[in-house]
């Protein structure tokens, strides 16, 4: 009996520093949210604006490289591996009136793939290879007191090295969504032969009739909300660093972390929303 008390107790106390954790971080996130948003105003002038624009498409080529690769390696095997197999069965399926169009099985499989498992996907690979490294760089500029260097030099370095990243993720996880179901596409048709569905004159009838409207609307919000919460919890955990070097492995891991559970929390919610609308 008094295990169970002290285990009970335990289970508390550890319950309530993880929502103490998750509260003080929450109110931390909303007060560089609108640190970050509030250097936007600094836009409307020409010579800053040219200024930004260097660090903002410098940020899309630096994260373009390092996820690039991965998106496009895994639409080509995920897809190409279930579309081989699933052409094995094709025939089981339309014998038992399961499969009533071949190709991408009236929609269902595509869907399945480019509206629940590819912003999944996406997301995972913009976490493990762009949102690490990107909290290590912030964390990095706050220990050389960067941000205060640049402050005294009249220069707002919230707007030239944090809202790139509030804007560039979004947009490329937009586009890497969009890149991601174009590959399925040709990867799928060419592992179960049918790629002539390319050429055919139907084929636009064909894709109306296999693609849901919903589903690619649902996919695109999952990529804003997904990339809005990797760069805020970056920019988070990067810049509430208080330890030198030795403080860095904790904050890293603490910010991957965060965003896969938030990242997969959003997604879930987005999709519940999607099917019950």
């Amino acid at each position: 009996m008094l295990a169970l008390k002290r285990s009970i107790y335990r289970f508390s106390e550890y319950l309530g520093r993880g929502l103490a954790n998750s509260v003080d971080e929450t109110l931390s996130a909303i007060k560089v949210i609108t640190l970050v948003l509030g250097s936007l105003s600094n836009l409307t002038k020409k010579s800053k604006r040219q200024i930004f624009y260097r660090f903002f498409f410098s940020r899309i080529a630096n994260v373009t490289t390092q996820i690039a690769p991965s998106v496009l390696i895994l639409s080509l095997l995920i897809t190409a591996t279930i579309g081989f197999g699933f052409s094995k069965q094709a025939s089981k399926l339309v014998e038992h009136d399961l499969l009533p169009i071949l190709g991408m099985g009236n929609g269902y499989f595509f869907n399945i793939v480019a509206y629940e498992l590819a912003p999944l996907l996406v997301g995972m690979i913009f976490i493990t290879s762009s949102g690490a490294s990107m909290t290590a760089e912030i964390a990095q500029r706050k220990i050389r007191n960067e941000f205060a260097t640049f402050r005294s030099l009249g220069i707002d370095p919230v707007f030239l090295f944090l809202l790139p990243v509030l804007l560039v993720y979004p947009f490329l996880m937009v586009v890497s969504i969009i890149y991601f179901d174009l590959i399925s596409i040709f990867s799928y048709h060419l592992s179960i032969g049918q790629l002539d569905l390319f050429y055919d004159k139907g084929y636009t009838y064909y894709f109306s009739q296999t693609l849901s409207e919903k589903g690619f609307i649902v996919s695109i919000v999952k990529m804003i909300f997904g990339g809005l919460i990797i760069a805020i919890i970056s920019i988070n955990h990067g810049t509430r660093i208080q330890m030198a070097n030795s403080g860095l492995p904790i904050v890293i891991s603490n910010s991957t972390a965060s965003q896969l559970i938030f990242f997969v929390s959003i997604n879930a919610i987005i999709s519940i929303i999607g099917y019950l609308i």
